[in-house]
Order: structure tokens, then sequence, then C-alpha cells
């Protein structure tokens, strides 16, 4: 068997158990996590025969030249507070999401593997991160849970990008065929499940995510409805997606006491702040806020490069008049992905950041046209890319390791189908995919064999 075709059939399962060991077994999910790099990278550097250094490695090598030039900088300009070597990871993991994609081959049963493992290893991550029915108990009578998950903000991320996906994928759960029964109630379990695990985590910031990913999934209704997305699965994605905002609907009845006491906890603070009072307010949007406008001044001075990798905590230790109440609630960073960017890297870093996402969505919307991305997985990226910006504005998800694993998956599922991976792999143009889903194609685990290579 030729290395091309060894790679091709184990990159799936070394996706597959990264994604499903990385939140349960986080060992083990990191021991998984170099191999997929490792075997991502080092395949498509060795099997690549077309167009290697395209966008997104240009942008890889700008990331890390990027975190270079601003830890070198840094120890010219204040090396008292520069670290003590370059952390070039902290940009350069934004791309790790390429390693999947070569893995994962352009085959769409491979990324319903890897994203059902990645859905497994969420809904028992409870069991083996925290305490287990416990937990649920807990958050079920208004108590704030993490699950063990680093904390509730970066649980509610990860189980609110399960809700999406399982929203957007919905069709091919509940499309006609054999185990119909059983597919649509695993699903609407899981559906229940993360949908419960996103009110019960109680954050406010992904709360508005996904009100706003809800809000790109409509316009994506009408776009089926008016046949410019996808003129087969519309009926089937539809009735998921009415289902799942039927659910929505009951449990934001039930857990009302709950959304409604999260949503006051801190209106009096608010107010406050409003009204430009920072004195004597505290809390987490006071927190927040505080920190953002001791932020400002670091970079107004060193707008283009930063301050170096640490240069959110400079703010946090250094910044003159912030309140001491900042550091003894535990703040490290800026709870604001773009404002530690900035204050970290500059300009220059946020350019890096807008550009991977500005190409990600300019090759999946070119992938959709030609056939070659599916219409749900197209859906399930522009309502995860609504979320992702909105939810980074009061967390900074792209440098923990949650975020990460959430965007390497989702993207990863979605830039395997691009023209990018197809030129790399020294085609010019990529297979099409038919607009309608067979029914045999409805969920992670019923495929036929007879599936081509972009599983249509």
């Amino acid at each position: 068997m030729s290395p091309a075709a060894t790679l091709e059939r184990i990159g799936p399962w070394l996706v597959a158990a990264y994604a499903g060991t990385a939140l349960a077994l986080p060992e083990a999910g990191e021991g998984f996590k170099v191999l997929v790099l490792v075997a991502g990278f080092g395949g498509f550097f060795w099997l690549a025969r077309g167009r290697r250094f395209g966008t997104p490695l240009k942008l890889l090598l700008a990331a890390a030249l990027v975190a270079l030039l601003s830890w070198g900088l840094a120890r010219l300009h204040h090396p008292q507070w520069a670290e003590s070597s370059a952390k070039v990871h902290r940009l350069t993991h934004w791309f790790s999401f390429l390693a999947v994609a070569w893995l994962l081959a352009g085959r769409v049963r491979a990324v319903l593997l890897a994203w059902g493992a990645s859905l497994a290893g969420l809904l028992v991550a409870p069991w083996f991160t925290g305490q287990g029915w416990r937990d649920w108990f807990l958050g079920w009578h208004g108590e704030r849970v993490d699950f063990g998950l680093h904390n509730a903000q970066h649980a509610t991320l990860l189980f609110a990008t399960g809700l999406l996906g399982l929203t957007a994928l919905a069709g091919r759960c509940l499309a006609p065929g054999p185990w119909r029964l059983l597919r649509a109630v695993l699903w609407a379990l899981a559906i229940l499940t993360c949908a419960i695990a996103v009110v019960i985590t109680q954050t406010r910031g992904v709360w508005l995510g996904l009100a706003v990913a809800a809000l790109v999934m409509l316009a994506a209704a009408w776009l089926v409805l008016r046949r410019r997305l996808s003129p087969g699965p519309r009926r089937r994605w539809l009735t998921g997606a009415m289902l799942a905002g039927v659910l929505g609907l009951v449990l934001m009845a039930a857990f009302s006491p709950i959304v409604e006491q999260r949503l006051a906890d801190e209106h009096q603070a608010i107010t406050r702040l409003a009204r430009g009072q920072f004195d004597g307010v505290t809390g987490s949007v006071a927190g927040r806020l505080v920190s953002w406008r001791a932020a400002l001044p670091w970079i107004a001075e060193r707008p283009l490069l930063g301050w170096g990798g640490n240069g959110r905590s400079l703010v946090l230790t250094h910044s003159p008049g912030l309140p001491g109440w900042i550091g003894e609630q535990g703040f490290r960073h800026l709870h604001n992905g773009y404002l530690d960017t900035l204050v970290n890297y500059g300009l220059a870093g946020l350019a890096v950041l807008a550009g991977l996402l500005v190409w990600l969505t300019r090759e999946a919307l070119r992938a959709r046209r030609a056939g070659a991305l599916p219409a749900d997985f197209l859906l399930f990226y522009l309502a995860f890319l609504g979320f992702w910006l909105v939810v980074n504005l009061f967390e900074s998800f792209l440098y923990f390791s949650s975020g990460d694993w959430a965007f390497t998956l989702v993207a990863g599922g979605v830039a395997t189908f691009m023209p990018w991976r197809a030129a790399a792999a020294g085609s010019d143009t990529l297979p099409a995919a038919t607009g309608a889903r067979p029914a045999h194609a409805a969920c992670p685990g019923r495929r036929r064999e007879s599936e081509t290579r972009t599983g249509r």
C-alpha cells in the first residue's frame, strides 16, 4: 500500500481519536493531537504535488513571523518584561485545522466520523472531568456548573458548538431510511443534553453568540426556501431546525428563572458603568470593562506588533490605577480575544486572524458553488463563524485549548473540501457533489460504501 493510501486510511481515525479524547481524557487527547499534527503536516509537505505554498501556508508563516518580531522587539524595548523565549505556537495553533483538513481527505464520512467522535467525547466528558450526575443536578437547581471543563465559559462554548452542529446537520439524522427512529431519538437526546448544558453553565456572552448564530441560520433557511442554497435537503433541514427551535423555546420557558437571574445579576453594575461610574463597581462585567479601558493606552503605544506574548498580563499587572480586586478575582487576561491579540501582537496579529477567517469563508463559499462542500456543512460553518466572532468579544477563546479544539475541528471539517486542498493534491478541479443528500447519508455510521471521495 502506498504512503498516500496508508495515510488516507488511518488519517480519519487519528482525527477521530483526537476529537473524542481531548475533553474527557486530555492527556491522551494531547498525544493524539501531536500525531494529527505530525501526520497531517508531514503528509501535506511530503505528498502534496500541487501548490504547497498557497494562501493558508503564507498566513501560517506570517503568524510565525509576527510572533517572532513581536517577541524580538519586546526583548529590545522592555527586556525586563519580555518572555524568555518566543512562544510562536500562540499564533500558529490557529492553523492546526490544516492538518485535520489534510487527513480527512475531502470525504464526508471522514468528517462525520470526526464530528461524531467529538460530540461523543463532549457528552461523556462530565463523568471524566467533573462530578457526573451531581453537576447536572446542581445545574438543574440553579447553581452554575462547569463540568470540570476549565470553567463555565469554556464548558458553555463546547456545548453550544455541539448544539449548532446538531441543528445544522439535523437533516442527516432525520432523513428517511433504516434506523430512522433510533437516529431521531439519539439526535433529540443529544440536542437536549447540549441545550440544557448551555443554560446551566450560565454564560451570557455565549448566549448572545448563539442568538447571532440563530440569525445566520434563519438567513440560510430563507436561502433554502428560495432554492439558492441547496434544493435537495431543504425540507429535512427545515424540519430539524424547527424542532430545535421549539426545543429551545421549551427550555427557555423551563429554565427561565435561571436565565432571568443570570441576566439580572449585574444589571445595576451595567447601569452604573453605562453612566461612566467606574468607581466602586465590581463583578465580571466591570472587570472586563475596566481591564479593556486599561489596555487602550498600551495598544496605542505599540500598535503594530504589540508588547509580546505576555502583553495582556502586563496590562493587568502594570497599569496604574487598576483596582486591586481585578487581581483578587483572578483576571489573568483581558477576556476579549481581539484586545488580547492587539496588546500581544498588534495590528499585525489581528490582520493574520482576519486574513485567516476571510480566506476560510471565501473558500468555503467557493467549495459550495463548485458542489464539493455539502450545504449543511456550510451552514454549520457559517453559524459557527457568527458565534465565534461574538463569543471572543467576551472571552479569549482564541488562546485556550477549548477554543482551539472547537475551531480546529469545525474549520478542518470544512477546509478539507476546499479548492486549496485539491490544488495541493495535484488537481485543478474538485469532484462535484450533488446538491441533494441521499437518504443513506443521513447520520454518522450510516453511509454507503460506494460513496465518492467527496461523499456524494
